[in-house]
């Protein structure tokens, strides 16, 4: 068994973090707070997202050679956005020891323009600080190492690429959104409908969620048949009498089947990975 060496120092600059939150108030006035050891961890970070991205990269399809002309963020990162929308997923600070009150600062979505050459201030920050830490310190702020965190944290959920296991909780309310993190959670879990279209597993509409909620595959298929059966029955009942006719009847036969098979129904919440390459 493999172990997850990109998790474990995730949470090792996770409690770094922490750690600078013991010694400083960190609300929505310290933000802009900057420091040497601010700039330190930021390009621990960064490196990290670099290595991860290029993994990502090659584990989910990416054929560019290996070598010094593949970029962790115009090609790496560009390419899983494009499959999965990460520009798009939020992540929300959660710790109690963080005090902001402007949303902007509690929910993020710090890979918006991650696949992009500078398109993000922390990105574009590590990028000033590697080459002149002197000239840029001011860029190593809490507010960049905040959403680099936040960005490599979702990076590793990804590279976990874990379900879970959720019983008949069909709205996901034992789903634990930090997902092992102290400081950061994604959105609740996604509940999707239960659609009779093969191909609509997950719909476009939920692109900021990481996590998705569905019917185990195979409960799935059930209440699929179940709901082509309903449709048909209701389509084709030709009695202008519903309430009293044989086809109504039998409507009403499949809808308890239907709602037993739901309440049977074993959910897991996956990764929204639908490929839209």
């Amino acid at each position: 068994m493999s172990h997850n060496l990109y998790w474990a120092i995730y949470q090792n600059l996770e409690e770094g973090l922490i750690e600078l939150s013991n010694n400083i108030h960190i609300d929505d006035e310290q933000l802009n707070v900057y420091s040497m050891k601010i700039a330190e961890m930021l390009i621990r970070i960064s490196v990290e997202v670099e290595s991860i991205a290029k993994e990502l990269y090659f584990k989910n399809g990416g054929d560019k050679p290996d070598d010094n002309k593949l970029f962790f963020d115009t090609d790496c990162l560009k390419y899983l956005n494009e499959k999965w929308d990460l520009s798009k997923k939020k992540i929300q600070v959660v710790s109690g020891q963080f005090y902001f009150n402007k949303e902007e600062n509690n929910v993020l979505t710090p890979l918006k323009k991650a696949h992009n050459r500078g398109g993000e201030k922390w990105l574009k920050a590590y990028q000033a600080i590697k080459h002149n830490r002197r000239n840029s310190l001011k860029d190593a702020s809490l507010k960049n190492l905040i959403h680099a965190l936040a960005g490599l944290f979702l990076l590793n959920l990804y590279y976990k690429n874990e379900s879970i296991e959720l019983g008949t909780d069909s709205k996901g309310m034992g789903f634990d959104a930090s997902l092992g993190s102290k400081i950061f959670a994604v959105l609740p879990a996604k509940t999707l409908p239960v659609s009779t279209d093969e191909n609509d597993e997950i719909e476009n509409n939920n692109d900021e969620y990481v996590y998705i909620i569905s019917p185990k595959k195979e409960d799935r298929e059930k209440l699929k048949d179940k709901l082509l059966e309903l449709i048909d029955k209701i389509n084709n009942d030709p009695s202008p009498n519903k309430e009293f006719s044989e086809e109504y009847i039998q409507q009403k036969v499949i809808e308890i089947d239907l709602e037993k098979i739901r309440n049977e129904t074993k959910y897991e919440a996956i990764l929204n990975k639908k490929d839209k390459k």
